[in-house]
């Protein structure tokens, strides 16, 4: 079973989704926090063969200050002395080295993917967009004039909006923007609205919507392990095991519930945020 910390951190990498690209020579990264999602990430961009550990060459080639040559530096890493870096062992020299210098660096092999707090208050919706996905019944971004006519049955809206005076682009589709201007005569402002659509089982947080291929709600095995492969292709196998450890209700679908139970499943991750100070909590410089 993965453990609780691993799975939310690779939960906390699938909300902020975005392709690792291959940097064309090692970087430095340094931070200055710790979260279990920046963790993750820069243990990722120094397996080289994504393998989900480090051999003594990849150690040696992120670690300042271990020698392939010298057995006795990558020991003192290697705390069950297999001869291999996993995940919780490149954790512990993380916490160490930020005990006591205040700092962390590796040398990694490809871009680290900047982790994000899915509990956190910067991935809170806007009304507007709350309203426009209320109404976007197929996810192009555009409310069509049955979609107009839909939402505004949902909203109990009366009389209903007229569309062609909302169309100003005579474009046949409204805009964000045109759809806007109708929020305002929405009853009780569209509180009710609002409140039904965020206690919606079927709702899923906004940050993971993008790995809902299906657009069902939910996330199946298969959207799983793309969500995953976007992350860093070496983590499709965990796809299998990830759905098993977080899939509570055994339905091969994980929901909007199992999903934050996954991401809360550890105190920690309330400290996710990273220092505003330094892009994406890390410092890097070519070396």
């Amino acid at each position: 079973m993965i453990s609780r910390q691993c799975l939310a951190a690779v939960f906390t990498l699938i909300a902020g989704t975005a392709a690792n690209g291959q940097a064309t020579e090692r970087q430095v990264v340094e931070v200055k926090s710790h979260s279990f999602g920046m963790s993750w990430a820069l243990f990722a961009a120094c397996d080289d063969n994504g393998d989900d550990r480090l051999d003594v060459f990849e150690a040696s080639a992120s670690f300042l200050g271990v020698d392939a040559t010298e057995p006795g530096s990558f020991r003192k890493l290697d705390l069950d002395a297999d001869g291999k870096l996993h995940w919780d062992e490149f954790d512990a020299r993380f916490r160490a080295s930020l005990y006591s210098a205040k700092s962390f660096s590796v040398r990694v092999s490809r871009a680290v993917q900047k982790p994000i707090d899915p509990t956190g208050s910067d991935t809170v919706e806007s009304r507007e967009e709350i309203f426009v996905r209320l109404a976007d019944s197929n996810h192009d971004t555009r409310i069509s004039q049955r979609e107009l006519l839909d939402f505004a049955d949902k909203a109990e809206l009366e009389p209903a909006p007229d569309f062609a005076l909302l169309d100003k682009d005579l474009s046949g589709q409204l805009s964000a923007a045109e759809f806007a201007a109708l929020l305002g005569s929405l009853p009780n402002g569209g509180e009710t609205l609002i409140r039904r659509y965020q206690s919606d089982p079927k709702t899923l947080p906004r940050e993971y919507q993008r790995a809902d291929l299906s657009r069902d709600g939910t996330i199946d095995g298969a959207e799983l392990t793309e969500a995953l492969a976007a992350i860093d292709p070496s983590l499709r196998r965990w796809s299998d095991r990830i759905l098993k450890d977080a899939d509570y209700s055994g339905n091969g679908r994980l929901d909007r519930a199992e999903i934050q139970r996954a991401v809360r499943s550890n105190d920690a991750l309330r400290n996710m945020a990273l220092p505003t100070e330094t892009v994406g909590g890390a410092e890097t410089q070519n070396k």
